[in-house]
């Protein structure tokens, strides 16, 4: 049976979504554009390579390691 977090845990969580929610809104459009076709539109690395002019999917891959290593940073 699931408990319902208590409300120390709730506003932790709310803490970490609104630090998650300002490193997202201070990645540069091009960024948030990669993580929203890859997370929200299903898209492939080589889809999202074309559709953004990236030189193939290594690069894709690799910018997308780094929108997730600032936002580790900001969190």
């Amino acid at each position: 049976v699931a408990q319902l977090p208590d409300d120390t845990e709730a506003a932790e969580n709310e803490a970490i979504q609104e630090r998650a929610e300002q490193a997202l809104r201070k990645l540069s459009a091009g960024y948030r554009k990669l993580l929203e076709l890859y997370y929200l539109e299903g898209c492939s690395m080589e889809e999202i390579a074309k559709r953004l002019g990236y030189r193939n999917s290594d690069a894709v891959k690799a910018t997308k390691h780094r929108c997730f290593c600032y936002i580790r940073k900001m969190l």
